[in-house]
């Protein structure tokens, strides 16, 4: 039986048609190949920049120092890595740890501490902003907080790149920064998944891998990666009671049918923001998911990368990390208003 539905790329250019056919298997190429990296949803403009901006790991509550490097682009483009400024991916690093600040703002020992930045030398970098009108300093509670003029500054920007640009942008960032392909899934009102954007990563992904998912394509409601992560990001009981009425499938020999192990995996994804399949839905690819959270209600979206299992298993706590911070990006990106 087969069902179809039509909407539209994550930038609003490209109708994309999703279909389903639950009497066949999906169809997904896998091959290894040195391709080189084709454009995104529609093949529009892809926003980008020479080397990857470098975060503070303390912006993102649980992100470890080596991920946040690692997510950033610590191994930067060959031949552009050395026109990279310290001084300004640090001065970067302190804008975006004070714009994930929920309070009103952070001293200068919490702004160093986190970000392992002698005291002396990021108090040059905070009065350079200040003197710039891009931070507020108040003396009296010796805290920096970044200033409304900030956005003066870059108001072309934000008129320019709706939120289609950037959620490429952080799609490519991602695909790039760990070299393994990367989807976005729109999660369907059946609980299926549909691919509504796909980047490749690096020419042929690191692993000289190519994984083609058509957009549009439809994984099924029990997808084990993405399946974990959607009832992960919901209340516990709302994801017991699905879990109980849904059949799942074997994919591979791999494939977790027992519910009860099920269960286990969703609480893990739970813990630690992000889920994994092992094999077990192709067999020999792993899988790590996150759940993009939403403004309201459930997640909406879910992102992954995948890859060969033997290539994944050695970094998957980092890749994880990578995957749930370009989540929280995601989320932000939603925010902004469409073009």
């Amino acid at each position: 039986m087969r069902s179809s539905s039509t909407s539209t790329s994550p930038c609003g250019r490209r109708p994309i048609r999703s279909s389903i056919d639950s009497t066949r298997p999906p169809l997904i190429n896998v091959r290894i190949a040195a391709a080189p990296r084709p454009c995104m949803t529609c093949r529009c403009s892809l926003y980008r920049t020479p080397f990857f901006r470098k975060y503070g790991a303390a912006a993102v509550p649980g992100l470890s120092t080596g991920a946040a490097r690692f997510v950033a682009g610590a191994s930067m483009a060959a031949g552009e890595g050395a026109a990279a400024v310290p001084a300004v991916g640090k001065c970067l690093s302190i804008i975006r740890l004070l714009d994930a600040e929920p309070g009103t703002g952070l001293g200068l020992a919490a702004i160093a501490g986190r970000l392992g930045l002698t005291k002396s030398h990021c108090l040059m970098i905070l009065r350079t902003l200040v003197a710039e009108g891009w931070l507020s300093h108040d003396a009296a509670r010796r805290r920096y907080a970044l200033a409304p003029s900030l956005l003066l500054d870059l108001a072309a920007t934000i008129r320019r790149h709706d939120r289609g640009a950037l959620v490429q942008d952080v799609l490519a960032r991602l695909a790039e920064g760990i070299g393994l392909p990367c989807l976005l899934c729109r999660v369907n009102r059946d609980g299926s998944f549909t691919c509504v954007d796909r980047v490749q990563g690096g020419p042929a992904g690191a692993a000289g891998l190519v994984i083609n998912v058509p957009i549009g394509h439809r994984y099924p409601a029990d997808a084990p990666a993405q399946m974990r992560a959607r009832l992960a990001a919901l209340p516990p009981a709302r994801a017991a009671a699905l879990l109980e009425a849904m059949p799942v499938h074997a994919f591979t020999p791999a494939t977790m049918t027992d519910k009860a192990a099920i269960r286990q995996e969703v609480e893990e994804a739970r813990r630690r923001g992000y889920a994994i399949g092992r094999m077990e839905y192709l067999e020999g690819i792993m899988s790590i998911a996150a759940a993009v959270p939403g403004a309201a209600g459930p997640a909406s979206l879910i992102l992954q990368c995948t890859g060969p299992q033997a290539a994944m298993a050695a970094r998957e706590a980092a890749l994880g990390e990578a995957v749930l911070e370009a989540a929280r990006r995601l989320a932000r990106a939603a925010e902004m208003p469409r073009g």
